[in-house]
């Protein structure tokens, strides 16, 4: 098993997790969780892409030098009903 499905099954082993996302800077899915259904994992990747844009925007807003991190990046949501 790969490190990232095995990232993937301690996610979803995790208590409390209903659901994972994982899309490309165009917010399409790439994968999702087993029992997600896919309008579901598409409408969330297209939050989170609106919601990046956004947040995108407000950082370059506040410092307009500061336009790429020098380390790897994360982003996470949680799935809320």
């Amino acid at each position: 098993m790969s490190e990232v499905e095995e990232t993937l099954e301690r996610i979803k082993n995790h208590k409390g997790v209903e659901g994972y996302v994982i899309a490309d800077k165009n917010g399409s899915v790439l994968r999702r969780h087993p029992h997600m259904d896919p309008a579901n994992a598409e409408r969330y990747s297209t939050y989170m892409k609106e919601l990046t844009t956004k947040a995108r925007g407000v950082v370059r807003d506040l410092n307009p030098k500061v336009r790429h991190s020098k380390t790897d990046e994360s982003h996470a949501s949680p799935f809320v009903r």
